[in-house]
């Protein structure tokens, strides 16, 4: 259980990689490890450094799925395969420009340079607007954008709840400005480590968001919740009624 909202799986980092903006050349490395290792002729430093490359990114992916009750951060991953796709890429290229006879050199650099912009135009496209335009944070952190726009879509006429978060949440408060100046909402929020020190308790009908893993067992242990929606261990909730007030209730009668 990686980040106690997601049921094991060795291949759980693996798709990590997936989700990230690595995807798009993800299904590169095994033929880039093939073709560098064994087919493509390129010089010995260049086939050690890709060997190294392979070496390391297998056997740290291997030893974080091996399945431990730690949460690993498997970032390193990302600059390792990178500069193996890379390497797989500018040889590829450089194999192709060598059987080209081109007259003059800047026929040559103008291929290379179109054979790039081909390469990486469509994905950088897609990490600005995901990185500039709607910042990331790793973590728990960054599945409150996700979250947010989910509760947008499904319920159009929720312009008014809550956002249990950690105090020092860049990515909520981007989205709160976001969503309150722009759209119209009333995104009210707590920042706190635990639920004791927000400046009230929430009442019976108000809806609150809560993403990280440890404002989600408090407020499942206060309140009485009925489940809205979901989103990457991401909960949205109606609050029924408070667990305590409702032990008292009963002990009276």
């Amino acid at each position: 259980d990686k980040y106690e909202y997601n049921e094991y799986s060795r291949m759980f980092y693996t798709n990590e990689l997936q989700r990230e903006q690595f995807s798009f050349y993800l299904w590169m490395v095994p033929l880039a490890s093939l073709l560098l290792l064994f087919v493509l002729k390129i010089k010995e430093e260049e086939r050690d450094f890709a060997f190294l490359l392979f070496f390391t990114g297998a056997s740290f992916l291997f030893t974080i799925s091996m399945g431990s009750g730690n949460s690993w951060y498997s970032a390193p991953l990302i600059p390792v395969l990178s500069m193996l796709v890379g390497l797989f890429i500018v040889k590829i290229i450089e194999a192709i420009s060598s059987q080209i006879d081109f007259k003059k050199n800047w026929l040559k650099e103008a291929f290379i340079l179109a054979c790039f912009a081909s390469i990486f135009f469509v994905p950088y496209q897609t990490i600005l607007n995901e990185v500039v335009y709607f910042p990331k944070i790793h973590g728990d952190y960054e599945r409150f954008g996700g979250a947010i726009k989910k509760v947008e879509k499904d319920f159009p006429n929720e312009k008014k709840f809550w956002v249990y978060h950690s105090v020092a949440n860049a990515q909520f408060h981007f989205y709160q400005y976001l969503y309150n100046e722009k759209k119209g909402y009333e995104i009210e929020n707590c920042g706190v480590t635990t639920l004791d020190n927000c400046a009230r308790e929430l009442k019976v009908g108000e809806k609150v968001l809560v993403c990280e893993t440890y404002l989600l067992r408090q407020v499942r242990a206060r309140y009485l919740l009925k489940d809205l929606a979901g989103h990457e261990g991401c909960m949205f909730f109606e609050i029924l009624g408070n667990i305590e007030k409702e032990k008292s209730i009963q002990l009276e009668e």
